[in-house]
């Protein structure tokens, strides 16, 4: 990327390529955080079913010793 910005410095139309690269950069942040945010999703669900799953041992546990 920082190649990418060093070249467009030093070429013509400077101004117009360094804009294309900040909207550039402007995407990719953007699908960054979408999947960021798509992972934290997944990761609280997981965490919701590994609770429940610790509870349907606890009362199985519980069931077995009476």
């Amino acid at each position: 990327m920082l190649v990418r910005i060093g070249s467009a410095w030093r070429g013509n139309l400077s101004e117009n390529k360094l804009g294309a690269i900040a909207l550039e950069l402007n995407q990719e942040q953007r699908m960054t955080q979408k999947r960021l945010y798509n992972l934290d999703d997944q990761l609280q669900a997981e965490h919701k079913q590994a609770k429940a799953d610790v509870e349907r041992v606890k009362e199985a546990k519980a069931d077995a010793t009476y």
